[in-house]
């Protein structure tokens, strides 16, 4: 990430600090499984990989089993690493990110009280920057096999090990109740990562409608017959969970770069691109574009549209369900919502009511407010009160729970002030880190419960 201007804009006064919502993380419950705390995560995650790649075992042998030139993939390219500064000063010169071309042309910036719908001007000098569909930014050049767009191999050119191997031997399967905090905790991070980010052309709302594998999941459909963004995960026959399903194939399908929507330059690394804006402004309520956020509106006291059922509010109903959820009977719930990824699992689509809720709250309260305001005015004065409290709840209530307090006031994430802060710096770019948002966030996965009660 890359320091606070991702969540402000010029427009923003964000307060340091107001009263607290700590309460919605503590547990315990029966359901609050956090499958490991986040200090126990990372200092068992450093000795189990330590251990992985330089112990003889059967982890080491599956790997060699599996086809991978285990011994190549140890001297992966990770000097230099130490050297890099995570300052709020780095975004101009360190990262790759957007190119001529990709995402929205912005002829000019006017003036505005509030954030644009879709990321553009928030920099009026870098008006694309963090903005929708442009590419994310990288830390470290991307390694592709062919240096365009091949998936990676190791340094012989043998392949890696696949993905669905690395993940079951790394990180095995263990329920393990935190005795603090509660299944939100986890959850407000998936909320946070899809405000920030959704690879363009995927979608983890219903399954995916190209498929990579044969039907019964038994193998690989054969490379001259499948959709040339397949990338099938193979299971190996002992997988301990796959196998006793006879299932040896994982559909998985590439994502979207600039290269295939024919804005890169030639012989380029192709580079991955996001969908929504790369700001925390609420996006997986209000969308990323002015046409998603008008169809989202009420157009009437600054209210979003929702249904009513015995008395509470919930997203409206998509009306072509088959495309955009996983559902058994039309019965169920399928809702719209600014994120397309909002009924993935039943939590999620809580927060997304939640919010929504919250939205449609402030709007009439600021209509008691001021009568005189017209609809226009209260629906973004509403969403830039929403997105302050987003962003508050982020900072100081949800992100010392994994990093410390101490440590985000450190690396001035967080502010010991009751005051506001003024630290906007329009030479951040504010574009998300490709490895932070399909790696590191990831971390989040582990702290899924197996089960809800």
């Amino acid at each position: 990430m890359t320091g606070r201007s991702r969540f402000e804009s010029q427009s923003d006064n964000v307060p340091a600090q107001s009263h607290s919502s700590l309460g919605v993380f503590h547990g315990p419950t029966s359901y609050s499984s956090t499958s490991r705390g986040p200090g126990s995560f990372f200092s068992e995650f450093s000795g189990d990989l330590t251990n992985f790649f330089t112990a003889a075992g059967p982890s080491k042998q599956a790997f060699q089993s599996a086809g991978a030139d285990f011994s190549q993939t140890q001297s992966a390219d990770t000097h230099g690493l130490s050297g890099l500064s995570f300052s709020p000063k780095f975004g101009d010169s360190s990262l790759s990110g957007f190119q001529q071309g990709c995402g929205p042309q912005v002829s000019g910036c006017q003036k505005s009280k509030y954030r644009s719908l879709d990321g553009t001007c928030n920099n009026p000098y870098k008006p694309t920057w963090g903005a929708a569909n442009t590419p994310y930014a990288r830390v470290k050049p991307a390694k592709y096999a062919d240096g365009v767009q091949d998936p990676p191999v190791s340094h012989s050119g043998k392949p890696l090990p696949g993905a669905r191997l690395v993940s079951a031997v790394l990180f095995p399967d263990a329920d393990i109740p935190d005795p603090k905090w509660t299944l939100i905790a986890m959850q407000w991070g998936q909320i946070i990562t899809h405000d920030l980010s959704q690879a363009a052309g995927t979608t983890q709302a219903k399954a995916h409608s190209t498929n990579c594998c044969s039907e019964d999941k038994a193998e690989a459909i054969p490379k001259e017959y499948r959709d040339p963004t397949c990338f099938p995960i193979e299971v190996l026959h002992d997988d301990p969970h796959y196998a006793q399903h006879s299932q040896q194939c994982m559909n998985f399908v590439r994502t979207t770069t600039d290269l295939l929507q024919g804005c890169s330059q030639p012989f380029k690394p192709a580079e991955q691109i996001v969908a929504v804006t790369h700001f925390m402004d609420c996006s997986i309520i209000y969308g990323s574009s002015k046409q998603q956020t008008d169809s989202l509106r009420e157009w009437k006291g600054g209210r979003l549209r929702m249904e009513y059922r015995h008395g509470k509010g919930f997203p409206p109903s998509s009306t072509n369900k088959s495309s955009v959820c996983d559902h058994i009977s039309e019965q169920e719930a399928c809702y719209v919502a600014g994120d397309s990824r909002v009924n993935q699992n039943p939590q999620l689509t809580i927060l997304h009511v939640v919010l929504i809720r919250e939205h449609n709250r402030v709007a009439g309260h600021l209509n008691k407010l001021n009568p005189h305001w017209d609809d226009n005015k209260l629906f973004h004065e509403a969403r830039r009160i929403v997105i302050a409290e987003h962003q508050h709840i982020s900072y100081y209530e949800w992100l010392p729970i994994f990093l410390g307090w101490e440590s985000t006031k450190h690396h001035g994430l967080t502010y010991d002030t009751h005051d506001y802060t003024h630290d906007y710096s329009e030479h951040v770019d504010p574009s998300v880190i490709n490895g932070h948002a399909t790696a590191a966030f990831r971390y989040f996965h582990t702290n899924i419960a197996g089960y809800l009660q």
